[in-house]
């Protein structure tokens, strides 16, 4: 059909609207970090091992991968919704499975295995602490839980994310989204001030975490990969080219930044691609929120002694149930309301603005 490689949007036009690519993608990742985290937990040496090693490009690859894949996805969400929609919509997505977990890890799991007091861990500031996880207000530890160990490492990126939507949302007020070639420039010099900061100060050489600004940054690229749709190619060449790069750029970690652009091709190209429908649904977000809470519960229980292969087998079938879970009982009945949030949410607008168009309206 085509004599040179389809660009992005035609791919999107050819496959009304619908790409599978993006449904695995989100399922592999989420259970990419399940996996990296599960060795983390069960065979700490082994983590370190990865992370320093040939292996630690792949890793670093997971998370910005993620945020790409959502700068791209969301970015058409917000040219088709005026931005109230947009906001409404991102947070129908991100909070209430947020909240589910967060109330059961904190109600249910955490109540189960405190050594406190029951009285004594519920009126705990460390415990009210913890239930601001549900507002993207993220803290670690309940009381008495597993000696103070972490129960949620996964949360970290959730501020990371909220800063992504504010920054898309201030860019599309700014007029950026529709200037594209002004908001490359903008990327770009971004990308090289960071790297050189990054490379100056030496930021991240010991870092056994991806850069949370990199993830902002791998955000903001995929919302770029959108914007140039009509232009870019989905091109095996440029796909082959966009990985070697990335992980050249992800093998120094004070060179990530420069990632970010290469790194969102191979995404995108990867999320175009055909391929047969997921039965399940996306439980994704849901195996991202529930894996790291089972990987730790399990992993205390058996008295830190079970190795990482069967830990990693046993959260990722419990993973997979609360996943499941949580995308059929929570998450898919909230979306599938989406009409009347957007209603809502214009009923809403129209109220605030009301006082001032009768105020404007007075001789």
């Amino acid at each position: 059909m085509y004599r040179t490689s389809p660009t992005f949007h035609d791919i999107v036009s050819s496959s009304k609207e619908h790409t599978t690519g993006f449904d695995y993608l989100r399922v592999g990742l989420a259970l990419s970090v399940l996996v990296v985290h599960a060795i983390n937990i069960g065979n700490h040496d082994l983590s370190e091992w990865m992370w320093q090693s040939w292996f630690g490009p792949i890793e670093r690859f997971i998370l910005p991968s993620f945020f790409a894949l959502s700068g791209y996805l969301v970015t058409g969400s917000l040219g088709r919704n005026s931005i109230p929609q947009f906001i409404m919509l991102r947070v129908a997505r991100i909070f209430p499975a947020l909240i589910v977990e967060v109330l059961l890890s904190a109600f249910v799991l955490g109540a189960l295995v405190t050594t406190l007091p029951i009285k004594q861990y519920v009126t705990s500031p460390e415990f009210h602490a913890y239930l601001l996880n549900m507002f993207g207000i993220i803290h670690y530890t309940l009381p008495g839980v597993f000696e103070g160990k972490a129960l949620n490492v996964q949360l970290w990126t959730i501020p990371f994310e909220l800063e992504c939507y504010i920054a898309i949302v201030v860019f599309g007020l700014l007029g950026l989204v529709t200037r594209p070639r002004m908001f490359l420039s903008i990327l770009s010099a971004l990308i090289v001030i960071m790297t050189i900061g990054a490379v100056w100060q030496d930021w991240y050489e010991t870092s056994w975490n991806v850069p949370g600004r990199m993830l902002v940054i791998a955000f903001l690229c995929g919302c770029l990969a959108y914007l140039f749709r009509h232009s870019l190619r989905h091109s095996p060449g440029l796909f082959a080219g966009s990985v070697i790069l990335s992980y050249v750029f992800l093998y120094v970690p004070n060179l990530v930044f420069l990632a970010a652009m290469p790194l969102t091709y191979a995404t995108v190209y990867i999320g175009l691609l055909r391929l047969p429908k997921i039965p399940f649904g996306d439980i994704s977000y849901g195996v991202y929120l529930f894996h790291f809470p089972i990987a730790r519960t399990i992993h205390e229980l058996s008295g830190e002694t079970m190795g990482w292969p069967l830990l990693l087998v046993l959260t990722l079938g419990l993973s997979g149930l609360f996943a499941t879970g949580s995308w059929r009982l929570v998450e898919k009945p909230v979306l599938g309301q989406k009409r009347a949030l957007l209603a809502a949410t214009d009923r809403a607008c129209q109220w605030f603005v009301r006082p001032w168009q009768a105020r404007k309206a007075l001789p």
